[in-house]
């Protein structure tokens, strides 16, 4: 992934995690910044000969980092026109969504750790699976280390924010995980309540704010579903 900075915009390129071609969009840094914890999560049409018109997701940061990329599953094989009026309604549900996750996870009414369950359930009943899951793990975990910032100081690099910080957090919220043996880059899910989406933007929410106090980026990156094996990758470190 690479990118390019203008005044106003930032021009964002990302190989596309359905048929892997290069994708280069630019997005205003004034909507980035206007979202709650500075990421801005986009529903992308995108055309391609061989697979066929296809809608992602994507999430950037304020930098223009790509945090993760997926497909939309609900939209296959309708027409074009079809295709933009659901990325149309599909973005102003991404907005609303995030806006409604970050006033609700938080608020004072809810206990970031002991009530994901109950926040969980009341965005079910407005959003599909795959639009919230990633914004609210992401932002459980950034109102996690709100209150615990001492966590954040365990930093001494990759080793250290795998096992001083990101698997004591997951544990907190009762997600059993390891180092994956042999791989001190990828954490290994062996039981959990969540969908790998929560936990993939919890994970994400620990870097993020890796990011703002130790100014070291890194992304995650699913690598297995059986077993779920997540890798942490520094950003513009090779990730094959």
């Amino acid at each position: 992934m690479s990118r390019e900075s203008a005044e106003d915009t930032l021009r964002i390129s990302f190989k596309c995690p359905v048929c892997s071609e290069l994708i280069e969009i630019k997005v205003s840094k004034a909507s980035i910044d206007s979202t709650p914890a500075g990421v801005l999560t986009l529903p992308i049409l995108h055309e391609h000969e061989s697979f066929g018109p296809h809608l992602i997701v994507i999430s950037i940061d304020s930098n223009g980092f790509v945090r993760s990329g997926y497909l939309y599953r609900h939209l296959i094989k309708v027409s074009r026109g079809e295709m933009l009026e659901l990325q149309r309604k599909l973005g102003e549900q991404l907005m609303q969504c995030t806006s409604d996750a970050h006033q609700l996870v938080f608020s004072s009414k809810f206990d970031p750790v002991k009530d994901i369950d109950r926040i969980i359930e009341i965005f079910k009943f407005k959003y599909r699976e795959e639009i919230f899951m990633t914004i609210i793990g992401r932002m459980v975990s950034l109102r996690i280390l709100e209150r615990e910032r001492k966590m954040l100081s365990k930093y001494r690099g990759l080793k250290s924010l795998i096992d001083k910080i990101i698997i004591p957090l997951l544990k907190k919220i009762k997600v059993n995980a390891r180092c994956y043996l042999g791989l001190g880059d990828t954490v290994e899910i062996l039981s959990s309540n969540f969908s790998l989406e929560f936990i993939l933007g919890f994970i994400d929410g620990i870097l993020m704010k890796i990011k703002e106090t130790a100014k070291m980026d890194y992304r995650v990156i699913p690598e297995s579903l059986n077993p779920p094996l997540i890798r942490i990758c520094e950003v513009g470190a090779a990730t094959s």
